[in-house]
């Protein structure tokens, strides 16, 4: 198992911090209205992994149509 935080920039995202991530499927919606603007970034924090890593950090590009 492990935590994970999900933010904007530096911001938190209301609602996806403090996930608790297992290895059972689950969905997690944002309870806030996020707004992500060019040159922004969105970042995923992993901590408190059982295992030998310590962080593992995700990213996600954007594509507006």
């Amino acid at each position: 198992t492990c935590t994970l935080d999900a933010y904007i920039n530096t911001t938190v995202i209301t609602g996806l911090s403090g996930l608790s991530i297992t290895s059972t499927i689950s969905t997690n919606n944002a309870t806030a209205a996020n707004s992500v603007s060019i040159a922004d970034y969105v970042k995923f924090i992993v901590s408190s992994i059982s295992g030998n890593a310590e962080r593992i950090i995700g990213s996600l590009k954007l594509h507006r149509t």
